[in-house]
C-alpha cells in the first residue's frame, strides 16, 4: 500500500500549472468510446477504463448510476463524487450489485494529474469488493500532442501478476467526428482485441459507437479484462449547466444509466 500512496502522490505533484485536461472541456467526455483506452469519459477511469481520463474533471459533481447485467435478475446502482480542475482530479464511488439470493458491493477510487509541459495525463484507480479480498489498482496515461490526436496506455491490475496491456488511438477528424482505435494484448490468451469505434458531438450531445475483434495465435479465443468483441454504443447529453445524463450499452448483455449533477 505505501508504494500507492507514493505513487499517487507523485501524480499529484507533478501537475503543473492550470491548463485544460485532453485539450478539451470535460463536457465533451460524458460518455467513453473504444473501451475507454484513449478516448474515456470523465469517470469511467474508476471502473476499470483508463484512469487518465479522470483528469478530464473541472468541476465538483456526484454521479448516480444504474443498470443491469445478463438480465434483470442482476442489477446494479452506483454513487459516487469526483472534483477537479483541469490539472488535478480524485474521485470516488460504491458499487452496490445485487443478484437473486446474494448481494455484494465495491469502492472504486482514482486519481489523475496533467503534466502541462508534456501534454500528458496520468491516472491510477483502485477496486475493492467490500466483503474482502486485496483491491486491484490500474494504471494509465493520456498524451495530446494536438487537438486532433491522443494516444492512451494503461496495464489494469499492475500490482499484481501483470498479463494485460492496453493501448488507443483517437484522431479528430474534425470539431465534431473522432475516429477511435483501442486494443489490448493478454499474454495468458496469446491474444487480444482490436476495438474501432466512431463518435460524433455537438455542444450538448454526445454519441459513440465501436466493434470488438478478437485475434489470438493459438486455437482459443482471447479474452481479456480490458476490451470485448462486442457492440458497445454510448449517448450523452448536456441537460443545462448543472446536469449531464449518460446511457451505455457495454456488449455483455449490460446496459448502465448515469446521471450528473454538477455542484459548482
Amino acid at each position: 500500500m505505501k508504494n500507492q500512496i507514493l505513487l499517487a502522490v507523485a501524480v499529484l505533484s507533478l501537475s503543473g500549472t492550470v491548463a485544460h485536461a485532453r485539450g478539451g472541456n470535460e463536457d465533451q467526455f460524458i460518455v467513453s468510446n473504444g473501451r475507454g483506452v484513449s478516448s474515456p469519459s470523465f469517470w469511467n477511469g474508476l471502473e476499470g477504463q483508463n484512469p487518465a481520463g479522470i483528469t478530464a474533471n473541472s468541476s465538483m459533481k456526484l454521479q448516480l448510476g444504474a443498470g443491469s447485467l445478463s438480465g434483470t435478475d442482476n442489477v446494479f446502482g452506483s454513487g459516487g463524487l469526483l472534483i477537479g480542475n483541469g490539472v488535478v482530479a480524485a474521485g470516488a464511488e460504491y458499487l452496490s450489485k445485487s443478484t437473486v439470493g446474494s448481494s455484494n458491493g465495491k469502492l472504486n477510487w482514482g486519481l489523475g494529474g496533467r503534466i502541462q509541459s508534456m501534454n500528458t495525463s496520468i491516472g491510477i484507480s483502485s477496486h475493492a469488493v467490500a466483503n474482502g479480498g486485496s483491491p486491484t489498482y490500474d494504471i494509465g496515461l493520456i498524451i495530446d500532442p494536438s487537438s486532433k490526436f491522443r494516444f492512451g496506455f494503461m496495464i489494469p491490475n499492475f500490482t499484481g501478476t501483470i498479463d494485460t496491456y492496453a493501448a488507443g488511438m483517437t484522431v479528430g477528424i474534425d470539431n465534431s467526428v473522432d475516429v477511435v482505435v483501442d486494443a489490448d494484448y493478454s499474454k495468458s490468451a496469446s491474444g487480444g482485441l482490436v476495438k474501432p469505434g466512431l463518435t460524433f458531438r455537438s455542444q450538448s450531445m454526445q454519441a459513440t459507437v465501436a466493434y470488438g475483434f478478437s485475434y489470438s495465435s493459438s486455437s482459443t479465443t482471447a479474452t481479456t479484462a480490458v476490451l470485448n468483441d462486442k457492440l458497445t454504443i454510448g449517448f450523452g447529453a448536456k441537460l443545462g449547466n448543472s446536469l449531464l445524463f449518460s446511457y451505455e450499452y457495454r456488449g455483455v448483455v449490460e446496459h448502465r444509466a448515469g446521471l450528473t449533477i454538477r455542484l459548482n
